[in-house]
């Protein structure tokens, strides 16, 4: 089944750029928090935010730590389906909430 992404990416576009990262970080963080409280799949992040369309934005403006965080968060869907272990997705969500803090400390 190919599932519709949200076009967060149309949006960012159209907002300026600081705004755009400071929504993209509270977004992840929110998604994370689903994901690892169970309220949202992996499959749900990439619709939101983890996808090939947030990732192009963030390399068209050229933030390194913002894409290497859409990239952690792409992989949720490939760890729930190919590592055995439960925790897996909970530990991946729990080093991608270790990645925005350090970027949020940065700003």
């Amino acid at each position: 089944m190919i599932q519709k992404r949200i076009p967060l990416a149309n949006f960012l576009n159209q907002i300026d750029t600081e705004t755009a990262r400071l929504l993209l970080l509270t977004t992840a963080r929110g998604v994370i928090s689903g994901v690892k409280g169970g309220s949202l799949s992996p499959t749900d992040s990439q619709q939101l935010i983890f996808n090939l369309d947030v990732l192009l934005y963030c390399k068209k403006i050229k933030d390194k730590s913002l894409y290497n965080l859409i990239v952690q968060g792409m992989e949720l869907r490939d760890i729930e389906q190919l590592v055995s272990d439960p925790k897996a997705v909970t530990n991946a969500c729990i080093n991608i909430e270790s990645t925005i803090n350090r970027i949020l400390k940065k700003r």
